[in-house]
C-alpha cells in the first residue's frame, strides 16, 4: 500500500488502544518495515475498503435478486462456479478468457 502523505486534509485522532494490542501492531509494523503509525493507517484504510466492499456485494446481490425474480432470468451455480475458476486461470496467464455465462430461466 503507498505512504499516504500528511496533508491539509488530514484529521488528527487520539486512539487508545490496550497495550498488548500495541504491542502486536508494533510488532507487526516493524516486521513490514513500517513506522507503526503508517501501518495502522494502511490497516485502517484496508478495513474501511473490505466494509464498503461487503456494502457495495450486498446491494449487487439484491440488484440481482430482484432481477431474477422479476426476469426468471439467471446463472446456475455451478456455471458461475466454473466461469470463476477458469477466469482466475486466465488471469494467472495459464488460459484464454472464458465467455461469459448467459443468463437463461432459472426454476
Amino acid at each position: 500500500m503507498p505512504k499516504t502523505a500528511p496533508n491539509a486534509s488530514a484529521t488528527a485522532c487520539t486512539l487508545k488502544l490496550p497495550a498488548a494490542l500495541h504491542q502486536q501492531i508494533e510488532a507487526a509494523a516493524q516486521a513490514a518495515g513500517q513506522e507503526t503509525a503508517e501501518w495502522m493507517l494502511a490497516a485502517l484504510q484496508a478495513a474501511a475498503e473490505r466494509h464498503q466492499l461487503g456494502h457495495q456485494f450486498m446491494h449487487d446481490a439484491q440488484a440481482a435478486q430482484r432481477h431474477l425474480s422479476e426476469s426468471g432470468q439467471g446463472h446456475p451455480w455451478e456455471e458461475v462456479r466454473s466461469y470463476f475458476a477458469r477466469l482466475a486461470q486466465h488471469r494467472a496467464g495459464h488460459a484464454s478468457l472464458p465467455p461469459a455465462p448467459v443468463a437463461r430461466p432459472i426454476d
